[in-house]
């Protein structure tokens, strides 16, 4: 029976990967090489804001073939206490996940002219709007449907439909206005977006 005193591991904190590129203005779906790189800014298919942060790549599958590759992205931003997961398999990449964020359902402000239902779920910074409305009365150009009670880092926009199949544009402005495109009156518009909260 082996006795004596546990031994306390050794660790180098030197021997912690660090950041092998620096990377900006480029593609978040073109980084699939395994890695840890430091995103400073300019990114598209960023889970947050314009993609400051550290990007962890996994990939065990990596060959000339852009489809084949198996990848698990990990973002980690640089202003937020946040940490976003995806990955791509067959050639396709899945929606970016929030991890251990707390789902709230904040109150949102509907315009007057308005009747139905605009909620809003937020786990930490991603919002997903949902919109089941009609407007008794509407404008020209954008009309408001309502008022968020937290401001988007920029303009999401997304798009809502009738039950008939026609389609209106429909925004998240970053000043936390919800508002479609010349929709009808007593017309339902249906329909989500989904975007970062600043």
């Amino acid at each position: 029976m082996a006795t004596g005193k546990i031994q306390k591991p050794s660790f180098d904190l030197n021997s912690f990967p660090q950041p092998q590129n620096i990377i900006s203005n480029t593609d978040f779906n073109n980084m699939v090489q395994s890695g840890v790189y430091l995103m400073t800014g300019g990114m598209t298919n960023s889970p947050f804001g314009g993609g400051y942060g550290m990007l962890i790549v996994l990939c065990n599958d990596y060959s000339s073939s852009s489809s084949q590759h198996k990848v698990r992205q990990i973002f980690i931003p640089e202003s937020v206490d946040s940490v976003f997961i995806r990955r791509k398999y067959t050639g396709a990449w899945t929606n970016w996940e929030q991890l251990n964020a707390t789902i709230t359902s904040p109150s949102t402000t509907k315009s007057s002219n308005v009747t139905g239902e605009v909620s809003a779920d937020r786990a930490g910074h991603v919002f997903n709007i949902r919109i089941d409305i009609t407007f008794s009365t509407v404008g020209g150009g954008w009309n408001e449907v309502a008022t968020l009670p937290f401001s988007p880092s920029h303009n999401y926009y997304g798009v809502v439909s009738t039950t008939g199949g026609a389609c209106k544009l429909a925004i998240v402005t970053y000043t936390g206005k919800v508002q479609i495109l010349a929709p009808s009156a007593n017309t339902e518009y249906l329909g989500t977006i989904t975007g970062i909260a600043g």
